[in-house]
C-alpha cells in the first residue's frame, strides 16, 4: 500500500510539474524549429516557378525535421519515376547532411529506402546548424534539377533570415 501511494505521489508530482511549466512559461519545456506544410508548400512552389521559367516538368519532394514526406508534389506531364527520384535525393540528402551533387553516381537500398548520390537536385534544409530537412528535384538532365531545387532552399533561407 505505501509503495502505491509513493508512486501515486511521485506521478502526481511530475504531472504537476509539466503543467505547471506549460501555463507558466516556456522555461520547462523544450521547443524547436519545425517544417511545417505551409513551409514546404512554398518551397514547392518557388521549385515549380523556377522549373517554368526554365521550361520543365519535375517531381518535388520535401522531408521534415525527422525525414518523414512532408510534400511531395508532381508536375503536369511528369513521371511518376521522377516523384520517386525527388524522394530518393530528399532522403539521400537528409540522411547524409550534404547535396547529392557530392560524389561519383552511387545507389543503393538501406531498410528499404533508395539511396543515389552523385546526381543533382537533392539538398538538406538547414538553419542554425540544425538539419529541418531535406528537398530533391527530379525530372531533367543534370544540373538543371539543383538550379531549380535552389530556388526552393532561397525560400527557405529568406523565411528563417526573417526568424533572427
Amino acid at each position: 500500500m505505501k509503495q502505491t501511494g509513493v508512486k501515486s505521489f511521485l506521478l502526481s508530482f511530475f504531472v504537476g510539474i509539466f503543467l505547471l511549466g506549460s501555463v507558466f512559461g516556456q522555461g520547462l519545456v523544450l521547443q524547436k524549429e519545425s517544417l511545417t506544410l505551409e513551409l514546404a508548400k512554398k518551397i514547392a512552389l518557388a521549385c515549380e516557378a523556377k522549373a517554368k521559367d526554365l521550361g520543365f516538368s519535375v517531381g518535388i519532394v520535401v522531408l521534415d525535421e525527422v525525414g518523414n514526406l512532408k510534400l511531395a508534389y508532381l508536375m503536369d506531364k511528369q513521371s511518376i519515376i521522377s516523384l520517386e527520384w525527388a524522394k530518393a535525393k530528399a532522403l539521400s540528402s537528409f540522411e547524409f547532411k550534404q547535396p547529392t551533387n557530392k560524389g561519383e553516381f552511387r545507389v543503393w537500398n538501406i531498410a528499404e529506402k533508395t539511396m543515389v548520390l552523385g546526381v543533382s537536385g537533392g539538398f538538406p534544409l538547414v538553419y542554425e546548424k540544425n538539419l529541418l530537412g531535406a528537398i530533391g528535384v527530379s525530372g531533367t538532365k543534370g544540373k538543371d534539377d539543383d538550379t531549380i531545387a535552389s530556388a526552393g532552399i532561397e525560400v527557405f533561407d529568406a523565411i528563417f533570415k526573417d526568424k533572427k
